[in-house]
């Protein structure tokens, strides 16, 4: 009897083969100015082999004031990189797959020395994370943040990029406008103070991208179902945010979790404060004192606030989302084994599945779960040290598995 996870979906114009998604995830495979070189391709080509539907890339940054702190990631503010991504997205689809520009700004979650200008966000207070005072924008300014992912997405479809996703999940500066808590600014559509998420902003992006890329190029967003501010998102908060994104007839919506405020609880698993203070720019130094006191200050106010990892902790809201809405619903977070994903699907709690460390673990992942006839593990132990190591400018990759344990080759997964 086959998998349900190896049926096929229809995602906005998109045919997928399967359920299968890579959720984006950080590579560390783009230069210094965000140009993708022959590793970013190598790597979803090779995911692409082994049978994934869809692959959506990580934070690809819509402006140089927008790109976060992690040093090699990529970018499509300007045309520089269109080649690379060409490259990338031309292998994808020689091997059946679907390529997904996620597309970003961080707002205020992130460091002028990296960007070269102060953060700007709806919001005047610094994240508690980042910690940096961001220029509170204007409304006037909110046309260019609007045509910058506008321009974006025209470069990632003439890059061949099937569709693009907004995220608009994590804290970035999309999520900031639709937390009441955060965002500061009138709407000026009613001239009164956000007490509901405002998706001014986002909506006006989604209009832009259609003029630019027309009405039948896929926009995708992520969204968080809850953060861990003290005010709830969900259900309420969440519940008119799905709303309007069915007003919008966007392809599909991925459901996460959080903000970097609290970024462990995004991705759930294991703390290494070691290194954290080696490479991390927020806490790095070479004083002993200060990392005394910033291993104190993660034991005493991170940790305690850490939440465990559980398996598919963000299905609950993925679930309300499927009720809401017939828009196709992705689950991210503690996708581990192939029941569970199977589960989720045939329960009606959601779509498809997005699936990121188990790749890094496991690189043919994919094939592992079509060919099983039984459950099939993923050997991730959640330890999150490639998630640590995304600060080191080094490629994004597993450090348990052992140096043989390379991507398959072509004649391995045929």
């Amino acid at each position: 009897m086959g998998s349900i996870l190896n049926t096929g979906i229809q995602v906005g114009r998109l045919a997928l083969r399967n359920r299968l998604v890579r959720s984006a995830t950080y590579e560390g495979a783009a230069d210094a100015a965000g140009i993708p070189h022959d590793g970013f391709r190598d790597m979803y080509e090779q995911l692409a082999r082994s049978g994934v539907g869809m692959m959506i890339t990580g934070f690809t940054a819509v402006s140089e004031q927008g790109r976060a702190m992690q040093p090699r990631q990529a970018a499509l503010h300007n045309d520089a990189g269109l080649s690379g991504f060409r490259k990338m997205t031309d292998a994808v689809h020689r091997h059946g797959g679907h390529i997904i520009a996620q597309l970003a700004h961080t707002g205020r979650q992130t460091r002028s020395a990296l960007t070269g200008s102060r953060p700007v966000s709806c919001t005047y207070r610094p994240s508690p994370y980042f910690r940096e005072r961001p220029r509170m924008l204007r409304h006037d300014q909110l046309p260019e943040i609007v045509q910058e992912f506008g321009s974006a997405a025209f470069r990632a479809r003439e890059a061949g990029f099937d569709g693009v996703q907004l995220h608009a999940a994590h804290g970035y500066l999309l999520h900031q406008f639709l937390q009441p808590e955060v965002n500061r600014m009138v709407d000026s559509r009613n001239g009164n103070s956000v007490r509901v998420p405002d998706t001014s902003l986002l909506e006006d992006i989604i209009d832009r991208i259609r003029s630019l890329c027309g009405d039948d190029f896929p926009i995708m967003v992520k969204i968080s179902g809850e953060t861990d501010s003290r005010r709830p998102f969900y259900p309420d908060l969440f519940d008119r945010l799905i709303t309007v994104l069915d007003s919008k007839s966007v392809a599909a919506i991925e459901i996460s979790y959080g903000t970097m405020d609290q970024p462990l609880n995004i991705i759930r698993g294991s703390m290494n404060p070691t290194l954290v203070l080696k490479y991390n720019p927020l806490f790095r130094t070479r004083s002993r004192l200060r990392r005394t006191f910033w291993k104190l200050l993660i034991d005493h106010y991170f940790r305690p606030r850490q939440q465990p990892f559980t398996p598919m902790y963000n299905l609950p809201y993925a679930a309300r989302a499927k009720s809401l809405t017939d828009i196709p619903i992705i689950t991210v977070g503690g996708a581990r084994t192939k029941r569970e994903m199977e589960r989720a699907i045939t329960d009606g709690h959601a779509d498809l599945v997005g699936v990121s460390r188990p790749f890094l673990r496991e690189p043919d992942f994919a094939t592992r779960l079509f060919n099983s006839d039984n459950d099939h593990v993923s050997p991730c132990t959640n330890c999150n040290h490639c998630v640590f190591m995304c600060d080191a400018g080094e490629p994004t990759r597993c450090y348990q598995r052992t140096p043989d344990q390379h991507f398959p080759s072509e004649g391995q997964l045929s």
